[in-house]
């Protein structure tokens, strides 16, 4: 990648000195980092073999490996942020439920205490504050 010593060629080197060997290698290189993709599983896998027997095996071997992977894949940014707003929508339906019923007993509790306030004072006060400010104290202006 070039990040070892700032040249391609010089990182390159031992892979290529493997190869003009006809030596076996895998070469594994992460991405993650390079690109800034911390969490996400991005990266290459290279292999090279003596023979389209040999291949065949690690193909093989690497399908069963991979399997798992795809089974259980990364966490992705964009799932996250899905899931964040999935989280918050609910929330703010339930809150706004919530906030609905706790209104609704607030005016019924405002209703009753009208009722009660209307029925039992014979001074002939005006109480219809009581229900029609929407704030939780009752005191008159």
């Amino acid at each position: 990648m070039g990040f070892a010593n700032g040249s391609l060629n010089a990182d390159a080197s031992s892979v290529r000195l493997f190869t003009s060997r006809d030596m076996e290698i895998m070469v594994a290189q992460s991405y993650s980092k390079n690109l800034g993709l911390h969490l996400e599983r991005i990266g290459a896998i290279n292999i090279v073999c003596s023979s389209t027997d040999a291949a065949m095996r690690v193909k093989s071997q690497l399908k069963t490996l991979a399997r798992p992977m795809h089974s259980n894949p990364p966490v992705h940014g964009g799932l996250r942020l899905l899931q964040m707003l999935l989280v918050i929508q609910i929330f703010l339906m339930n809150g706004k439920k919530e906030m609905e019923m706790m209104a609704g007993r607030m005016k019924s509790v405002r209703e009753k205490l009208f009722g009660s306030f209307a029925s039992k004072d014979k001074s002939g006060k005006d109480w219809s504050f009581s229900i029609s400010k929407l704030a939780c104290s009752f005191t008159q202006a």
